[in-house]
């Protein structure tokens, strides 16, 4: 390697590096001076550790762009301006409504609930009265706007349409729980600010769509592929040609994909692009080079607008255009370094990107095929050739993404790599004929529906045997959070494990990783005695962890279940719950419910009554009476509404729900039975004689809100309130106590304390 080329290099990952850190940090004070030191720092030690490398000029230039990058990141977030959209909501009252009018950015999607989601660019708002009847004069704004809505007629508008929408204008939430999604994050890396959830919905819908616009390329391809297929085979062969998110993919078709570790099939990236690639050049053998290079690169860039313009297929895209310029010099291109440009590249044109995982995987997946695969095709020289070529591409790839998935999705597909080599043949025959036939459909879309029905068998194979390993034992397993330090030695390791003077002690690098993840994980377990009452809006769900074993009280609806419970239980590494108090009827979150036990294992169920539907069934609790239930002594004091006690290590929790005040009257007689150091209940008005009664000294509600008379009322008796809507999940630990996930740093039970 030339100097000018190690120079490059070291400028390159400074930027990458400084984004990516100022990213992790924050924008917070005291960003550009950490930075700054630790580039300086660099300067220093980077000529002494690379010998015979870049000189130390390089060395403080890259320290300087590591300093303009966090600077540039910083630069570039997006913000709210004065008269966006997003600015009505200190206007808005809660009783009322908003009216905006603009224009549809995206085709409609379809969220999971079934509503009809869009983007909407602002133009104007309006308030509502309380009749409905807008309230004043328009004012004009600017600004994004995620909008849903539950009307099936939604999804006939089209990009570029405008559209008139009344609804509730909402600010965005950040993750109340461990492992929630962060939908205000996810909001703003769009440029948006604010949500709307929309009533009503005007536009023209006899308006006739332009003709020519990639989205009606798009629209006439998935259109073509879904006459000619099954629903969900056509849905499929138009994922694995576009990406899944220019597609309506049914989620329990997506989800059986994530849970195995073939994501990436549904993603447009650079597999795909490495196919078009392949086909151009093949079918334009014969023909100059430049010619050659000139279709090729015009074929890619068509693709990848057709896709979405999604930053992974424009990584692969620039790094096919680095092949293509080889091609033409007749020059050999460094996979490395191409890499390393290309994601230099879409980092100055974007610098978000930086934190977008999806992106983060595509380039961490390349490296790893660059660096590893011949490595370990070498390795497994001992099977036939064919199958470790097979087996050593996706190792690569899995080598070099697992550290991510574990830091950010806390799961593994115990069959990935297996299931991703044996499924390479029908992977590649149907994103190849989806693009050929799609290719063919934006011409002449019954030629191309006929083509794509050639892919029924084959992918109807692939759903099949996607479903069948979904089915075998312990198919994904969730390993739990690793720390962003776990994550950097991992990939520590691996850098470790390129070097040729270690590749013979690579059984102990392994050993290192396994040891890395493994052991944090099980000392946590092993110790760990921690209660949270997670945020699920105004359902009661409380995890309990107490070393090996998991309770889980309540599991709530459907949606609670797969957005709060799950994501919960996978980040504290939890595939087993032990025990289960379902102390709102069962038969009412029947769905949530059969969701946890699909996904997990519960032994034993207890409810309020008995009840069994399909495999599930709750045993009875005697009222009155206490029950063992692991560790908690519970016993239930009401008959037709919720009323339990139970204790935890010294602390003693009282659970009231939904009582009307003639009931709170009736329950203070009980007097002295009821003192408990906890009150866990809705939120909503409680009598003083009960206070009085349970003369708690924590107060949690399980609620969105808590009005301010009740919050001055409980502290007002010294008493400690939490709300789970403005707090966040509320924890408790012996030698922490209480405290509110949105009240610290979301790093106060880090892996290393």
């Amino acid at each position: 390697m030339g100097i000018g080329a190690a120079a490059s290099i070291v400028v390159c990952l400074a930027y990458i590096v400084g984004l990516w850190l100022t990213d992790q940090i924050g924008t917070v004070p005291g960003t550009w001076l950490g930075i700054g030191s630790l580039a300086t720092f660099l300067a220093g030690l980077g000529p002494r550790i690379w010998l015979g490398g870049p000189t130390r000029r390089v060395w403080i230039i890259a320290g300087l762009v590591m300093v303009l990058a966090s600077g540039y990141y910083q630069w570039r977030l997006p913000v709210a301006v004065d008269d966006d959209v997003s600015a009505w909501l200190g206007h808005q009252d809660s009783r009322q409504g908003t009216v905006v009018r603009g224009q549809v950015e995206a085709s409609p999607g379809q969220t999971r609930s079934g509503k009809t989601q869009f983007w909407l660019a602002a133009r104007s708002v309006w308030g509502q009265d309380a009749t409905g009847q807008l309230s004043h004069t328009g004012r004009a704004a600017r600004g994004c706007l995620y909008v849903t809505i539950q009307d099936p007629a939604a999804t006939e508008m089209y990009s570029g349409q405008v559209v008139t929408v009344a609804g509730r204008l909402y600010r965005p939430q950040p993750p109340l729980n461990p492992n929630g999604f962060n939908f205000e994050g996810y909001l703003t890396d769009h440029g948006c600010f604010a949500g709307l959830s929309a009533s009503d919905i005007e536009f023209d819908a006899t308006a006739t769509k332009p003709l020519w616009r990639l989205w009606r390329l798009r629209e006439r391809i998935i259109t073509a592929q879904a006459t000619a297929l099954t629903e969900q085979t056509g849905a499929l062969v138009s994922a694995m040609a576009l990406g899944r998110r220019a597609v309506d993919l049914p989620y329990p078709l997506q989800d059986s994909f994530i849970r195995v570790g073939m994501a990436h099939t549904l993603a447009a990236s650079g597999f795909h692009v490495s196919l078009v690639l392949g086909v151009v050049l093949a079918l334009m053998k014969s023909r100059p080079r430049a010619l050659q290079a000139g279709v090729g690169g015009a074929t890619l860039v068509g693709y990848a607008l057709l896709t979405g313009g999604q930053a992974s297929v424009w990584r692969a895209v620039l790094m096919g255009g680095g092949a293509l310029l080889g091609l033409i010099s007749g020059r050999r291109v460094q996979s490395l370094g191409c890499l390393l440009v290309a994601a230099t590249g879409l980092l100055l044109y974007k610098p978000i990107w930086i934190h977008d995982v999806g992106f983060q995987l595509s380039v961490l997946a390349t490296l790893g095929l660059i660096v590893t695969a011949r490595p370990l095709a070498n390795w497994l020289d001992w099977l036939p050739s064919r199958i470790a070529g097979l087996l050593a591409v996706p190792l690569a790839a899995f080598l070099w993404t697992i550290p991510l998935q574990f830091h950010y999705f806390h799961v593994l597909s115990t069959y990935a790599i297996v299931l991703n080599a044996v499924a390479t043949p029908l992977v590649t025959i149907i994103s190849l004929g989806g693009i050929g036939s799609g290719f063919v459909a934006a011409l002449w879309p019954g030629l191309g529906g006929a083509i794509a029905s050639l892919l029924q068998l084959p992918a109807a194979g692939l759903i099949a045997l996607v479903d069948w390993v979904n089915q075998l034992p312990a198919s994904s397993i969730a390993v739990g959070h690793i720390s962003l330090a776990q994550m950097l030695g991992l990939y520590g390791l691996l850098g470790l494990a390129q070097s040729r003077r270690r590749q013979q002690r690579l059984w102990l690098i392994g050993l290192l990783a396994v040891g890395l993840v493994a052991l944090p994980l099980a000392y946590q377990r092993t110790i760990q005695l921690q209660a949270t009452v997670l945020a699920a809006g105004d359902q009661p769900v409380l995890v309990l962890q107490n070393r090996q074993q998991t309770l889980l009280i309540n599991g709530g609806s459907n949606s609670t279940s797969r957005y709060t419970v799950l994501p919960f239980l996978r980040q504290a590494g939890i595939n087993r719950v032990d025990d289960a108090i379902a102390l709102a009827p069962p038969e009412d979150y029947a769905e949530g419910w059969h969701l946890i036990a699909d996904a997990l294992h519960v032994d034993t169920l207890y409810g309020e009554h008995d009840w069994q539907e399909g495999s599930l069934q709750s045993i009875a609790l005697p009222i009155g009476h206490q029950t063992v239930v692991g560790p908690l002594a519970v016993q239930r004091l009401g008959t037709d509404n919720t009323i339990v006690r139970f204790s935890l290590e010294d602390h003693a929790w009282l659970m009231v729900w939904d009582l009307a005040p003639q009931l709170q009257q009736h329950l203070a007689q009980a007097g002295s039975v009821l003192r408990s150091q906890v009150l866990w209940w809705d939120g909503t008005p409680l009598a003083e004689d009960l206070l009085e009664a349970i003369h708690p000294q924590v107060a949690i509600a399980s609620s969105p809100r808590l009005t301010a008379a009740v919050h001055e009322q409980l502290q007002s008796r010294g008493i400690d309130v939490f709300c789970t809507g403005s707090d966040g999940a509320v924890l408790w630990t012996p030698r922490q106590g209480f405290w509110g996930y949105n009240q610290t740093s979301h790093h106060r039970s880090g892996m290393w304390e």
